[in-house]
């Protein structure tokens, strides 16, 4: 038996679009609008039960009969589908004119003229939202394109910055190479290792052993004093073996070598490098948990634009109600739809779709017309049957016409 999908898995399987497109529907009687990010408003995200609150409590009350106690079919209609690029740019599209039309809500208490306006034409004005919702879209729209463009042009001179800090740091690195290498042709790592061999054997109670061994505290300091020095060893060799090799460019660019070459110099424990500023990002093969697995995978950052968001409508008209549109907007037609938006990400269907158990489903029709031509057979059948019996008894049916026509008045 086939099991149903958690909320998580749900969930999980909704976050992939969740927020590139936005659903606007209308109120045919009252012009009303509500945002959905939900191909149905009245389907939530996680389950596919009735979610009428979620999308009502959109509708400001401005008095009697002006939220709808539940959403009809016969009422709402598509309006707008909107597809953007990126989830976050959908997700502050959406945030954006929610608030817009909150602003308008409740700015309400003045006429053009500055008069008070009657009550009854207050609540039909404020009610129409249909002309305001395309114009605010229209608003979010260039406001987005114009803050994308600057954000690129800001994040581009961040990374030249970046990218000159980057090269002096790994000029800085090549220097330290060089040295360590000389360093490493002087040999310092034999008297290292001898370091490291005595360090070791003090620390296992064998190079005095008249004396009582070291305690638990002397014995960790010098188990980091071995690593630092092992550690500091190895970037000697690996020093000596890129000039050798002319690899020092290569291993500069490293980051990882930079910061081991770094922690060498210093001296420092390794465990004393563990903070958030100290994680190397973009280190490859990342750890496979924790927080230092985020920091070091690569970040992606999309920025704000018009290139390859998509408006579907249901009627062409209405984008007259916004007075520009970005140039890289792409207007389509939505095509045929009854009470729930179609998929954005299919083709519009600009017939009607034959419902799948309907009577006018093929092989349905196809049924039937066995059937009627059966039924035709049949009665073709039956005809001929009469015709022969009266042409076998043709005398006894002519004898009775003339009775009949004889005793008719």
């Amino acid at each position: 038996m086939r099991s149903k999908p958690t909320k998580a898995a749900a969930a999980a399987i909704n976050a992939k679009d969740h927020g590139r497109h936005i659903f606007i529907y209308n109120n045919l009687l009252t012009n009303q609008v509500i945002y959905s990010l939900t191909q149905s408003m009245q389907q939530s995200m996680l389950t596919s039960k009735c979610q009428n609150n979620h999308a009502l409590k959109q509708l400001a009350y401005f008095g009697k009969k002006s939220v709808p106690a539940k959403l009809r079919k016969d009422v709402w209609a598509p309006l707008i589908t909107v597809t953007f690029p990126y989830n976050n740019q959908g997700l502050d599209a959406f945030h954006k004119l929610r608030e817009y039309r909150r602003i308008r809500d409740v700015t309400w208490y003045m006429d053009v003229e500055g008069v008070p306006q009657e009550k009854k034409r207050r609540k039909r004005a404020l009610m129409n939202q249909k002309a305001a919702s395309i114009a605010d879209l229209a608003a979010i729209l260039h406001k987005q394109e114009n803050f994308g463009r600057e954000t690129a042009a800001e994040a581009e001179k961040v990374k030249e910055e970046q990218q000159a800090k980057i090269a002096e740091e790994q000029r800085q690195v090549e220097s330290e190479l060089k040295e360590f290498a000389e360093r490493a042709r002087s040999g310092e790592p034999a008297e290292l290792e001898t370091k490291i061999e005595d360090l070791t054997a003090h620390m296992l109670g064998q190079k005095f052993p008249n004396q009582p061994p070291p305690g638990e505290r002397r014995k960790e300091n010098m188990a980091k004093q071995i690593l630092r020095l092992r550690q500091l060893k190895n970037s000697l060799k690996r020093a000596e073996e890129a000039v050798q090799d002319g690899s020092v460019s290569e291993v500069a660019k490293n980051r990882v070598e930079r910061r081991r070459i770094s922690r060498a110099l210093s001296g420092q424990a390794p465990k004393q490098i563990l903070h958030e500023q100290d994680v190397i990002k973009g280190s490859w093969p990342p750890p496979r948990f924790g927080r230092r697995r985020i920091l070091s995978l690569p970040k992606s950052v999309n920025y704000f634009t018009s290139e390859g968001v998509k408006v579907a409508w249901s009627n062409f008209m209405d984008a007259e109600f916004a007075e520009s549109w970005p140039e890289a907007v792409q207007h389509t037609h939505m095509g045929i739809t009854r009470h729930t938006a179609a998929d954005p990400d299919l083709p519009p269907e600009m017939e009607p779709r034959v419902r799948r158990h309907s009577p006018m489903h093929e092989a349905e029709v196809e049924r039937v017309k066995e059937e009627i031509e059966q039924r035709k057979r049949e009665a073709a059948e039956e005809r001929e049957k009469k015709t022969n019996a009266a042409k076998n008894n043709g005398s006894g049916w002519n004898l009775v016409r003339r009775l009949r026509a004889r005793l008719s008045p």
